[in-house]
Parts: structure tokens; sequence; C-alpha cells
């Protein structure tokens, strides 16, 4: 990683040390997306596009009873390639993710075929996500992802699963 590169992670992590925790709104009806929903992040009010919305059907590892999530950018420059997926259905749950380009040499390809075809996913509807974990240290945080289990998504049906790989060479808390 550069030293800018570095440089503006641990600027991100200062400045916002809970990245899990959100605003506070009450939770979205994903019915009632039509054209956009806005919602309060921890980042300030965020727009996400019906085209920006993903459902989990079998719910997130974790949160099986939340399903509903706009997926959007960042509003600082500073986050580079980071997004903020949102739960629609719960105002206090957020997470961090990163498109897998970032780190695309760090799944095999082999290993995203499999998970892609057991789950029905067409070569060109899928996007993959790597959940990211902040933890704050005594000197300085760190960042992980998780390579173990990335979010699948059929960007054609809007439609996600957070898929564990058979592959226990995927670590859980890899660090970025």
């Amino acid at each position: 990683m550069s030293a800018q590169a570095e440089r503006e992670k641990q600027n991100m992590l200062e400045n916002n040390p809970n990245l899990a925790e959100s605003g506070g709104t009450p939770p979205v009806d994903p019915s009632d997306i039509e054209d956009a929903v806005t919602v309060d992040t921890q980042f300030g009010p965020m727009t996400f596009t019906k085209d920006q919305t993903i459902r989990f059907p079998t719910g997130l590892l974790g949160f099986g009873g939340v399903s509903e999530f706009g997926i959007g950018t960042l509003p600082d420059p500073a986050f580079g390639n980071f997004k903020l997926m949102k739960s629609l259905d719960d105002s206090g749950l957020s997470f961090l993710v990163l498109p897998l380009e970032a780190l695309s040499d760090h799944l095999h390809e082999d290993d995203l075929k499999q998970a892609r075809e057991a789950l029905a996913i067409a070569p060109e509807d899928l996007a993959v996500m790597l959940i990211v974990t902040v933890h704050k240290g005594t000197e300085k945080a760190t960042l992980t992802v998780n390579l173990r289990a990335p979010i699948l998504i059929d960007t054609k049906l809007r439609s996600a699963v957070q898929h564990v790989l058979p592959n226990a060479a995927y670590p859980i808390r890899h660090e970025i």
C-alpha cells in the first residue's frame, strides 16, 4: 500500500471510529422505493436508487432478519473504493464494503466460478463485495476484509448471498 493510501486509510479510521453504527432513522419499507430513498447514515444522508438496492433472501450471516440493503459510494473521495452497505430494514445497521476488484488477486477465479455456478449467477451478472472490519489498536487502527465469506451479488436480479467459500485457505481477517 502506498504511503498516501496508508494516510488516507488512517484518516478514514480516525475520523470515523464507529463505522458500523448509523444515525437512528426508522427502517425503510423496500416496497416504498420507487425511484430513490434517502436514509441517514454515519456519513450524513445518502440516497439509494432502486438499482442500488439488493436483497439477501436468506439474510446476511448473523443478521437473518435483515434482508434489504442499499449500496452507495461514500461522499468523501478520501474513502476511495470503499462503499457503504446500509440496511433499509434496520436503521442502526450498516457495513463498510470493498468491491473485489480492489483485491482481485486474493480470491481464485475457480473458487468464485464454483460459488457463482452453485448460486446460478451468470458470469456477466456477478459482483463481489468484501465486508470490511475496523480494528482499533492502541497505536493505530487496522482494516481487514473477510475473504472466506464474500458477498456475491446477482446484479440482474439485485439478489445477494454472503457465501462461505469451502477453501479454508481464505482468512476471515485479511489485513488491507
